[in-house]
């Protein structure tokens, strides 16, 4: 089953700054906490990151509401 990409609601607790790691997170079935480290180590580096993490934050649709299957898809 595809899942479309889209950052969570911010006012679900999921969603920490915007929802980016754990819409991106639920999109390709991986842990949160997983997307959420990659994003913070790729902080330290020249800054692309932080680019890339508003552009989606900026660009891509938002859920109404959380998926029922957000938990059993990121392992959260």
């Amino acid at each position: 089953m595809k899942r479309p990409l889209r950052v969570m609601p911010e006012s679900s607790e999921e969603a920490w700054i915007g929802g980016v790691c754990s819409g991106l997170a639920y999109w390709l079935g991986w842990p949160t906490w997983l997307i959420r480290l990659a994003f913070f180590l790729g902080l330290g580096g020249s800054g692309g990151t932080l680019f890339i993490y508003g552009l989606m934050w900026l660009v891509l649709e938002q859920w109404d509401e959380v998926p029922e299957d957000y938990r059993e898809v990121t392992g959260g």
